[in-house]
């Protein structure tokens, strides 16, 4: 990933904490988002094709991809060889995964060899994310598909006071921080329609939090606020994580809060 990603990927512990942060991802987020990369892909072909997901962290999603298309080889790639290491262990006759830096190495072989290319929660991580899609443009075969989900990021009610608005109010500072925009999909949409890519469509999808139990999303809320500490010290407030973690667990569940996610599809 980016540079603040990497500064401690060979951390056990932080890299045992991102794959428990990429379990819950898929647990809750990807059913809705497979159900319109399923849609995307079925309009392509039918027939066996070649997926590569780059990024793939600990493989999660990419078995997900492989039940939704069965006639599909799917290869996974990403950087971080602890998690490779744990996608391994999920490997399949259509499933492969291997350690590969797309960022500052060259995919180049893999980016032939796709009908599609799928990113997920990647490219808003890269701040210089044209320079993947430009590797993407110059080799992907005519016709090749390319989807990036990620997240779509709103600022709460000023009205609206609880430790949760303001956990949004930091990961807003935090992208600020970071340089990073909070607008990804707007700006994955604009870099596909200036490399000439065609039939670009964007589709935004809701995931509901009732069914996660107020202990699990308060141990995510607060895994990411250490995060946020970690790279940007001083940015969280003495205390919050304890406030937050309050606020979810006398809620008993977070049935009040949504996250949206967007889909960006182009062909080549």
């Amino acid at each position: 990933m980016d540079e603040y990603y990497k500064q401690d990927i060979d951390s056990d512990k932080r890299n045992k904490e991102l794959a428990e942060q990429l379990d819950f991802q898929v647990e809750v987020l990807a059913p809705q988002e497979l159900d319109i990369i399923e849609e995307m892909i079925n309009r392509k072909s039918n027939g066996e094709l070649n997926i590569l997901e780059m990024g793939c962290g600990n493989g999660l999603f990419a078995v997900e991809l492989a039940k939704i298309c069965s006639n599909a080889k799917i290869m996974g790639i990403d950087n971080n060889h602890y998690l490779i290491s744990k996608a391994k262990e999920r490997e399949s006759s259509n499933l492969k995964f291997k350690v590969q830096d797309f960022i500052k190495g060259d995919p180049s072989s893999l980016i032939r060899g796709a009908d599609v290319v799928v990113f997920r929660y990647v490219l808003q991580h890269v701040r210089e994310f044209r320079n993947i899609l430009k590797k993407l443009q110059v080799n992907l075969k005519p016709g090749a598909l390319v989807i990036s989900i990620e997240g779509i990021y709103k600022m709460p009610s000023k009205d609206d006071l609880s430790p949760f608005s303001e956990y949004i109010r930091y990961l807003y500072r935090f992208y600020e921080y970071m340089k990073s925009d909070i607008e990804v999909n707007a700006k994955i949409k604009e870099e596909l329609i200036e490399l000439k890519f065609k039939d670009i469509e964007v589709k935004e999808t809701l995931h509901n939090l009732n069914n996660i139990s107020a202990n699990k999303f308060a141990d995510l809320l607060c895994s990411v606020c250490v995060f946020f500490d970690k790279y940007c010290p001083g940015l969280i407030r003495k205390g919050f994580t304890g406030d937050l973690r309050e606020y979810v667990m006398a809620k008993n569940r977070p049935s009040d809060v949504t996250l949206s996610t967007g889909v960006v599809c182009g062909g080549k």
